[in-house]
């Protein structure tokens, strides 16, 4: 079986060789098809890892400070510290200049006392409304799930009509029946 250079699939199994001179001239079917499949996975599930822990940092963090008066992170590549902080400036008002974070301080104060008080007493004979609204919350979040599904096993399957993969599943399919796992060569 021949594996041309221009495959989705083929672009998938070159991404999962770090060093390109490792890269096999030839592989058997099956190996080709779980590298393919279960390589990439962990693979994107680290790069997804690295840059999600970054903006989680960056926009958490930004709202805390930006929440508390503080002021606004941003990446800081010039130093060694990865952070920087840039300060609100003061606000004047009347003529009284006032640092945002002790306005802000009393704000929020103020917000939780009354979300504490005013929350408790307002939800207590409220139990069956949030259930209600917790059920229809999952019913909806349900629908979109199985739509979403739906929507990409269509858009998979489309594709695959348009593409060799499906030659290759089925030649998989026919190998993993026959238990002989064919060589494959690749176009280069």
């Amino acid at each position: 079986m021949l594996i041309t250079k221009t495959a989705w699939h083929r672009r998938v199994y070159d991404f999962t060789y770090f060093n390109p001179s490792k890269k096999p001239d030839k592989t058997s079917l099956c190996r080709y098809v779980w590298r393919i499949i279960l390589l990439p996975i962990p693979i994107i599930l680290c790069v997804a890892l690295v840059y999600t822990l970054i903006y989680t940092c960056l926009i958490f963090g930004n709202i805390f400070y930006i929440a508390i008066g503080r002021g606004i992170m941003k990446l800081d590549e010039g130093s060694k510290d990865l952070f920087k902080v840039k300060n609100f400036e003061p606000m004047k008002i009347a003529g009284q200049q006032i640092d945002p974070y002790k306005a802000l301080r009393l704000f929020w104060s103020g917000v939780f006392f009354v979300g504490i008080f005013g929350g408790t007493a307002y939800f207590k004979g409220m139990g069956t409304l949030l259930v209600f609204t917790k059920v229809i919350a999952l019913i909806f979040a349900a629908i979109v799930v199985v739509l979403i599904v739906v929507f990409g096993l269509l858009l998979v399957i489309s594709h695959a009509r348009r593409s060799d993969t499906a030659e290759l599943a089925k030649n998989y399919l026919q190998a993993r029946k026959d238990k002989v796992c064919p060589i494959i060569t690749f176009e280069e």
